[in-house]
């Protein structure tokens, strides 16, 4: 244990000589938390994936910043964990984290504090770290005292609750708590309001907060101040849908799709409905199903005129080729592919037509597509390895 202790001081110690701003550690989260109790400091962790653009942010952008590096470095370890890699894996699962970046705060003694999910400027960043040096401000101690009371007061309970939805941390028992204490006056304050404008955005249909939305709508955009009625319903219907989506059977998923009809309005959520509507029939491997649910969805995109369909008809194309779907359903995907790339020609969309012609055996047409494809990618500085791996296959047959 000395040993592992010495390693990790070593590499604080490194960081500390060329890093102005916050200095990662790169040991282990454990011996992070070893570290933290020694020192008595909190602990910061950021979770972050690869793919994530406001992660690449705060690590270019923000963590380098003096003024943010002066507040965390005093007061916290920080390390930085992937979320899909290593020990991030099961730290994602401990820690329900499912948005990226999330930043988690502990304290010395290891236990969670504060969360916040996204980026921030450098000014708001130090702030976050000073707030969760501070229990009446920290999410959890917030919300393990609030739990703790029998009848915590409706100013309280708003209170917690703003803090809780600020932090993209929902708590609809909570929130039902506080809705229930609401009179007619009460929906006159702006803050009120904007806390029904937070948590209607992080809801699903069958959320409490759906119904009170709905009868202040007006109000409750003007004092969120983003937003609006056709987003907001777009919003309940999708984190409804996405809610279910590795669960409902056959019948449940209907059922969902009709009340989410009934409760929003249709043409605000329809098309966007029938692609993911596509992505679970995709997901039962029901390909006649999911090939009527994308030239549905497709319709009504278009019928909205919407410019990023030749997206959307890419997209399904490509996971009927990587399903190795019977060849009915292939041509059917080379229908979209063909369509997406007549509306708007790209290295994605030509090397998605290359792939499901060469799997349909029509190698001479396979060869022009896979051909433009690298074309399009030299321009673009894509990543055509793969496009010329097929373009020699397609090569060796004619």
């Amino acid at each position: 244990m000395r040993k592992l202790n010495l390693t990790f001081l070593f590499t604080v110690l490194t960081f500390t000589l060329h890093a102005q701003g916050i200095q990662f550690s790169e040991g282990t989260w454990e011996e992070a938390k070893v570290e933290a109790k020694k020192t008595n400091k909190h602990l910061f962790v950021d979770a972050y994936t690869t793919w994530c653009g406001p992660c690449k942010y705060l690590k270019e952008k923000i963590f380098p910043v003096k003024e943010v590096g002066d507040v965390y470095n005093a007061n916290y370890i920080s390390i930085a964990l992937d979320m899909e890699k290593g020990e991030g894996i099961d730290f994602a699962k401990k820690y329900r984290v499912k948005a990226f970046p999330t930043l988690l705060y502990f304290s010395p003694d290891g236990q969670i504090v504060d969360q916040k999910v996204g980026g921030a400027k450098p000014k708001e960043f130090a702030q976050w770290g000073k707030d969760a040096l501070d229990p009446s401000k920290q999410l959890f101690a917030l919300k393990r005292k609030i739990e703790s009371e029998e009848s915590p007061s409706k100013e309280r309970l708003r209170n917690y609750l703003l803090i809780s939805y600020e932090s993209l941390s929902p708590n609809e028992k909570m929130l039902s708590s506080w809705l229930d204490m609401l009179v007619e006056e009460d929906y006159n304050d702006p803050e009120n309001l904007k806390l029904i404008g937070k948590a209607v955005t992080q809801a699903t249909i069958h959320s409490k907060v759906v119904a009170v939305y709905q009868k202040h709508s007006e109000a409750v955009i003007k004092a969120l101040g983003y937003g609006s009625e056709k987003s907001i319903d777009l919003g309940l219907a999708l984190r409804t849908l996405y809610d279910i989506s590795d669960t409902a059977t056959e019948e449940e998923w209907e059922q969902e799709k009709a009340l989410i009809l009934k409760t929003v309005e249709r043409s605000d959520v329809e098309a966007d409905m029938m692609s993911e509507d596509a992505k679970y029939w995709i997901s039962k491997k029901e390909w006649g199903k999911a090939s009527q649910s994308v030239d549905k969805a497709v319709m009504l995109f278009d019928a909205k005129n919407d410019k990023y369909v030749f997206e959307l008809l890419n997209d399904f194309s490509w996971q009927f080729y990587e399903a190795g779907v019977e060849a009915k359903y292939m041509k059917k995907a080379l229908t979209w592919a063909n369509r997406s790339v007549l509306i708007k020609a790209s290295f994605y969309n030509l090397d998605t037509q290359a792939h499901i012609l060469y799997t349909l055996g029509k190698y001479e047409e396979a060869k022009v597509a896979a051909e433009k494809a690298i074309k399009h990618g030299k321009r673009k500085k894509n990543d055509y390895s793969g496009t010329q791996k097929l373009l020699d296959k397609i090569n060796s047959v004619l």
